[in-house]
């Protein structure tokens, strides 16, 4: 007797499915949006970590083939760079021993915080970190003939 009476109110509970797709994706569509914008700005952030890694090696050569001085290399590697990270990068160019071209090594280090390499800085303002790249290339020495 207690069932019959339970039966049709449990029968409306769970006929009724109407509005049931609506919450279903009221519910999944943030966490799938976050995905989408998580996806972007970290391949973002991998764009500029390897473009400041191109950028230094890049420019560590030319400085090594005496096409740069070592001066302007500063310069060089900040125009290489995309353009929202130029103001946030610091650079920094050194020489392990700038009198000997056949032991010198010309380093080029680029470092840039992560909140500055990505124009919509969303998650990485949870845990920002410092991108730090360094370039490194052998001095030629000068053909003497």
């Amino acid at each position: 007797m207690y069932a019959e009476k339970i039966r049709p109110f449990s029968g409306r509970l769970t006929g009724n499915r109407a509005g049931a797709t609506a919450a279903e994706f009221a519910l999944a569509l943030p966490l799938f949006t976050a995905m989408i914008f998580g996806i972007v700005e970290y391949g973002i952030v991998f764009f500029v970590y390897a473009d400041m890694q191109a950028s230094a090696v890049s420019v560590a050569r030319q400085v090594a083939v005496n096409d740069l001085g070592v001066d302007a290399a500063v310069a060089a590697t900040k125009a290489k760079l995309p353009s929202w990270v130029v103001d946030a990068s610091t650079v920094t160019v050194s020489q392990s021993n700038a009198g000997d071209p056949s032991s010198n090594i010309i380093s080029i280090n680029v470092q840039a915080p992560v909140t500055g390499a990505t124009p919509l800085a969303l998650f990485t303002l949870i845990a920002p970190w410092t991108m730090d790249v360094t370039g490194s290339v052998s001095q030629e020495r000068l053909y003497v003939d």
